[in-house]
């Protein structure tokens, strides 16, 4: 069996050594390495290879989200795992767009570290089971994202540049200058797009749509 090269990055030593115990004792086949800050972990990532790397947020040097994010940036083949005390739904999303295929919060880690180490080396996503609920919200948001990509796609190119100017919180009128034609033209299009949107017809509603889901209309 294939030595797996597994590295832990925290800066708390005592508990990153229990961390590792518990690694060494569920893997048998498995090396383990330590870092206690992100410019050591990073070092190491680049030099040895790494299957696994199971990195903290927050730790001197460079945070583990941006390590994540230069894994997935540089194509290497280190899967990574997400370990905190940070439950917030942003950071879950921002681990996982950054190419993590784990989130563990530290409470749980001790239990749920090997079989993470296992889901993720054969392609699955890990979570804690704490964050079951914010992974559901997650779902859902995706959901909703991915209809609002159905409809953005289905604009015509006019639509969907006064969409976008309207992002940037233009006027009618200054869209229309911009684009070169009425202001009527403007406000007919918008119209258009709440309806197709299912947006109520009253002020300012798609401006208040439109700054909401920025991110996603900036993708079209």
């Amino acid at each position: 069996m294939t030595t797996l090269k597994i590295l832990v990055a925290d800066d708390h030593p005592i508990f990153r050594i229990g961390l590792c115990s518990v690694i060494k004792a569920g893997i048998i086949e498995s090396e383990v390495r330590e870092a206690d800050n992100g410019v050591k972990a990073w070092d190491i990532i680049m030099s040895e290879n790494v299957d696994v790397a199971i990195l903290d947020i927050n730790m001197p040097g460079i945070d583990g989200l941006e390590i994540c994010k230069r894994i997935k940036n540089n194509n290497l083949n280190t899967k990574v795992i997400i370990l905190t005390m940070y439950k917030e739904k942003s950071l879950l999303e921002k681990a996982k767009e950054n190419g993590a295929k784990s989130y563990l919060i530290k409470d749980n880690s001790i239990f749920e570290v090997v079989d993470s180490i296992k889901a993720v080396l054969n392609n699955k996503f890990y979570w804690s089971e704490s964050l079951k609920e914010i992974q559901n919200a997650i779902v859902e948001s995706n959901k909703e994202i991915n209809k609002i990509e159905l409809i953005l796609k289905e604009l015509t190119s006019t639509e969907l540049k006064i969409l976008k100017l309207v992002c940037k919180n233009y006027t009618s009128k200054e869209i229309a200058e911009l684009l070169f034609i009425t202001s009527k033209s403007v406000d007919n299009n918008r119209s258009r797009i709440s309806k197709k949107m299912g947006l109520d017809q009253v002020t300012n509603s798609l401006l208040i749509w439109a700054m909401q889901n920025k991110n996603t209309i900036d993708k079209i």
